[in-house]
């Protein structure tokens, strides 16, 4: 017994007692573990966070880019403005967007309130407002390619440009429907991105014209109003399902 004790005495040198206390540091490793995995798990929600923000942008602007039709709009605006100086061209298409906007601004912030006012369901809208989209979109796509334009005045930024051909019935209800199923802010966003491409489309519609020509983007507007079409019986049978 007594040579255990000088056995353990032995020990206690004071090398050994300068040396630091092993289960301390085992501690202060396991508190910077959990903490470098507490910092993974919240890099990993933002993440996914952030995926999700960019999935839910990329559903709203698709729709809104078919239903708005920017590349259908450069053509159209070519067609008007053909004998219209440069400076006044840019003039009208700040002032198309600008129109555009806040018609659709008024909707989206309304458009809630408007549902709860007239007892209107999304399923209700959905039908309606699908049905009014393949009306639009079938008489798109029916309409003769070379079919000129009505001869309008200088001033065609407020109407028709502005209302309703960038604020027209299916942007209306694209904008309602996404605020009632994705959310008003990210459909806000991506509102400002199409409004953002459009005033970038109309302002840039004379290079774009050479580049693709007047039968391409004509040719590009047939194939929107088909996905329109497409979008429409979508719609209409997501609105037709509860029922």
């Amino acid at each position: 017994m007594y040579s255990g004790l000088r056995y353990s005495y032995s020990l206690v040198t004071p090398d050994a007692i300068s040396q630091p206390f092993h289960p301390s540091k085992d501690r202060t490793t396991l508190a910077k573990e959990s903490v470098e995995v507490l910092l993974v798990l919240l890099q990993t929600r933002r993440v996914i966070f952030v995926m999700s923000l960019l999935e839910n942008f990329v559903k709203a602007f698709i729709p809104l880019f078919v239903a708005i039709d920017p590349i259908g709009l450069a053509a159209i605006f070519v067609t008007l403005s053909r004998d219209i100086p440069v400076d006044r061209k840019h003039q009208i298409a700040r002032q198309a967007t600008w129109t555009g906007g806040g018609v659709a601004l008024a909707f989206l912030l309304l458009g809630r309130s408007t549902f709860q006012a007239l007892g209107i369901t999304v399923g209700d809208f959905q039908i309606a407002g699908g049905l009014i989209l393949f009306i639009l979109a079938t008489r798109d796509l029916l309409r003769p390619v070379a079919e000129r334009a009505p001869k309008l005045a200088e001033d065609f930024g407020v109407v028709p440009l502005g209302m309703p051909l960038i604020a027209g019935p299916a942007l209306i209800t694209t904008l309602l429907l996404l605020s009632q199923t994705i959310g008003s802010i990210i459909t806000l966003w991506a509102l400002v991105a199409n409004l953002i491409l459009v005033s970038l489309t109309l302002a840039f519609s004379e290079r774009l014209t050479k580049l693709v020509g007047l039968t391409g983007l004509r040719a590009f507007s047939k194939i929107v109003a088909l996905l329109l079409a497409a979008i429409a019986i979508n719609m209409i049978r997501h609105g037709l399902a509860p029922v």
